[in-house]
């Protein structure tokens, strides 16, 4: 069934539950029976909610950020770099060449370089 909105929108319903939203401007909707969504905008980003609460958000450069129910953040940047987030605030990060930065919750910093070296600063900058 399709129903057609004043706005210029329309939603299609399907048997097995599953509904499709079409906006005016061409951005689709579609809400799937678990309860998972997946949004699609004309300007090439593409949202994803997933039954189990885990948001993906996907951009037209190629970057996406994947942000789990508890709250930890997984990023992929769009030179290939990697970020990933911890509820504490804590992070690791990555860059392309495979050198590593770890920032945790208390301040201190450890930066893990491909040739071996590592350098580890505490809370007071030491």
């Amino acid at each position: 069934m399709i129903e057609t909105n004043a706005d210029g929108s329309s939603m299609q319903s399907f048997p097995d539950n599953t509904r499709i939203r079409t906006s005016q401007d061409g951005s689709v909707i579609r809400t799937n029976p678990d309860g998972s969504r997946t949004s699609n905008f004309v300007n090439g980003t593409t949202v994803s909610t997933k039954a189990d609460g885990t948001f993906v958000l996907s951009n037209k450069d190629g970057s996406t950020a994947e942000t789990y129910a508890d709250g930890t953040k997984f990023e992929v940047l769009v030179d290939g770099s990697i970020k990933f987030t911890e509820v504490d605030g804590s992070t690791f990060q990555r860059d392309t060449q495979g050198n590593s930065v770890q920032n945790f919750a208390d301040g201190s910093m450890k930066v893990n370089y491909v040739d071996g070296t590592t350098i580890f600063t505490d809370p007071k900058g030491v």
